[in-house]
């Protein structure tokens, strides 16, 4: 009887250690998906950059607030919807 004991305790131990491992794992791919989150933003960035290079609009970059009408204008639809699924 005496045995049971700490066999209950090391089970309880390990139970807890289990639970603290499940929680780290958690945290961790909250984070993981908050970064692919940023990285999916920088993405569409680039996106954006390399459309308006590629349609030789440089200065749109330095810009920045331009209106979609006006992006419109001087890039194809096609590219603009591509960048505002993004």
């Amino acid at each position: 009887m005496k045995s049971l004991g700490p066999q209950k305790e090391k089970e309880k131990e390990e139970e807890e250690e289990e639970e603290e491992e499940e929680e780290e794992e958690e945290e961790e791919e909250e984070e993981e998906e908050e970064e692919e989150e940023e990285e999916e933003e920088e993405t569409s960035r680039r996106l954006v950059r390399v459309v308006f290079r590629s349609d030789a609009h440089i200065w749109f970059v330095f810009i920045g607030l331009i209106p979609c009408v006006c992006l419109e204008v001087f890039v194809s639809c096609d590219s603009v919807s591509r960048v505002s699924v993004h």
